[in-house]
């Protein structure tokens, strides 16, 4: 495959979002579908900035919402900042792959729990963004998020 993403171009107006939560035994802890809308614009400055508004309904009913506010540096590489992450995540691009880091903060009773994300994407020939996000906690895993996202037609 020699596609190559472009992130503001897969990410821009309404997306749709599937996927299950796996805790580290295997066992599905969640299940959601999620509407993603994004959108870019060129600041005074001439930098390319996005806005990602993720929207999040789990099999429960439990409905969550998180907003990334992105920042393209270079041609393979964003930042990206949101409320529940601490500091920021960084996105980089290989051709079809899109690799983003960053810590999340999750909430647990009335406490965070901040735990480390790779999350891996990989751009399908059918237009399918399929995602597998490791999440780890001392560097132990703890679970993953698998996810496919497509744009809405």
């Amino acid at each position: 495959m020699t596609d190559h993403i472009v992130l503001e171009e897969f990410f821009q107006g309404v997306l749709d979002c599937h996927g299950v939560v796996v805790r580290r035994n295997g066992d599905i802890r969640h299940r959601f579908s999620a509407v993603l809308t994004a959108e870019w614009q060129t600041d005074a400055v001439e930098m390319l900035r996005g806005r990602l508004h993720e929207k999040y309904t789990y099999a429960s009913g439990h409905v969550y919402e998180r907003l990334w506010r992105l920042t393209k540096e270079n041609e393979n590489g964003y930042i990206a900042t949101a409320d529940d992450v601490d500091g920021l995540a960084t996105i980089t691009i290989r051709g079809f792959e899109v690799i983003r880091m960053y810590q999340l903060k999750i909430p647990i009773r009335t406490k965070h729990l901040t735990v480390d994300v790779e999350d891996m994407m990989w751009l399908t020939p059918g237009g399918v963004l399929v995602g597998k996000a490791v999440i780890r906690k001392m560097g132990v895993r703890i679970g993953e998020l698998v996810t496919a996202t497509v744009p809405r037609k």
